[in-house]
């Protein structure tokens, strides 16, 4: 057993260890909040650009006369689409509050719903703690697994996980 100011040093750095642990925790919550309302921002936009897309590719109906660009392919007929992809994005840790445990139970209810309406669910995996829950829960079978992304990397490693889910 240790000398009492060996326990008293001990003691105090396990409190400051405590006191940064929260404090990380406090500030990845902050970003999180702040990522979830860029995102919901962005939501319009992206549905009013989908309407612009569709409404460009019926203008140019190659029935009609008009050309169709091979970046614009035509939406499936309902019915046509059977294959469905899931890209998860977790982090490589848990120090995010409930954001992996809430990303896993989303991709396991969207993972349900699909497969009961029939589609083939291949599943892209971003980050260890997505990679992890689904390898256990063996929901689907796995396109590809990514590591998370560090912040000099996360542009080229967007495109990687991009290209693969086309």
């Amino acid at each position: 057993m240790g000398s009492l100011k060996e326990i008293r040093n001990r003691i105090k750095t396990v409190k400051n260890t405590r006191k940064i642990t929260s404090a990380m925790s406090r500030i990845a919550a902050a970003r999180l909040v702040k990522a979830q309302h860029a995102a919901i921002a962005a939501r319009p936009y992206g549905e009013r650009l989908e309407d612009v897309v569709y409404d460009l590719m019926a203008a140019a109906d190659p029935a009609e006369g008009g050309a169709l660009s091979p970046l614009m392919p035509r939406p499936a007929r309902a019915g046509e689409v059977r294959r469905v992809a899931l890209v998860l994005v977790t982090a490589d840790r848990g120090l995010c509050g409930g954001f992996n445990a809430n990303a896993n139970r989303a991709a396991r209810t969207f993972l349900a719903e699909r497969k009961a309406q029939g589609y083939e669910v291949p599943v892209l995996t971003v980050g260890r703690k997505g990679k992890s829950y689904l390898s256990h829960e063996r929901h689907a079978p796995f396109l590809q697994h990514h590591p998370s992304a560090e912040l000099e990397t996360v542009i080229a490693r967007a495109k990687d996980v991009a290209h693969e889910a086309t």
